[in-house]
C-alpha cells in the first residue's frame, strides 16, 4: 500500500516548493534555485497553518540546485514557529548545495535531519512520500 499525499499549496519562482501532508507530517518539497526573489512566498508557504494532528514539517531539499543565504532566514524563522507551536522541522533530503550551504552558514545544527537524511540524488531515490510511510 502507498502512502497518499494531498498537495496543499504550491509555488514557483527560479525554485518550485510543494507542500504535503504525508506520513503524520508537513511534507515541503524544494527544487530548484531557490533565490531571495522566493521568500516571500515560502514564508507564507511555511508559517501556514498546520492541519490538526499535524506537528511536524519535513524538508526534501534532495532537488535544489543553488540556495541564496536569505532562504536560510526562512528556513528558521519556520522552524522557531514550530517548535513555539509544539512541532519540528527537519529535513529528510538535501542536495549537496543545500549541504554545503547550511554548513558554510553555520545553521546545520539548528535545522536538523532526521537520521537517515538522503543525499542521493531525486532521480535515483524514493519519493518522500514513500520515505515517510
Amino acid at each position: 500500500m502507498t502512502a497518499t499525499a494531498d498537495v496543499l499549496d504550491a509555488f514557483s519562482c527560479n525554485g518550485v516548493a510543494e507542500v504535503r501532508v504525508s506520513g503524520g507530517a508537513v511534507l515541503v518539497v524544494l527544487t530548484g534555485r531557490l533565490t531571495s526573489a522566493c521568500c516571500t512566498d515560502l514564508r507564507t508557504l511555511l508559517l501556514r497553518a498546520r492541519p490538526a494532528g499535524v506537528p511536524d514539517m519535513h524538508l526534501d531539499a534532495a532537488g535544489v540546485t543553488a540556495v541564496d543565504d536569505a532562504v536560510f532566514a526562512v528556513l528558521l524563522a519556520a522552524s522557531a514557529w514550530l517548535h513555539a507551536t509544539g512541532g519540528h522541522l527537519f529535513f529528510i533530503a538535501q542536495s549537496a548545495s543545500m549541504r554545503r550551504s547550511l554548513h558554510a552558514l553555520g545553521v546545520a545544527s539548528l535545522l536538523p535531519s532526521l537520521p537517515a537524511v538522503s543525499t542521493v540524488p531525486a532521480q535515483r531515490r524514493p519519493s518522500a512520500a514513500l520515505l515517510l510511510r
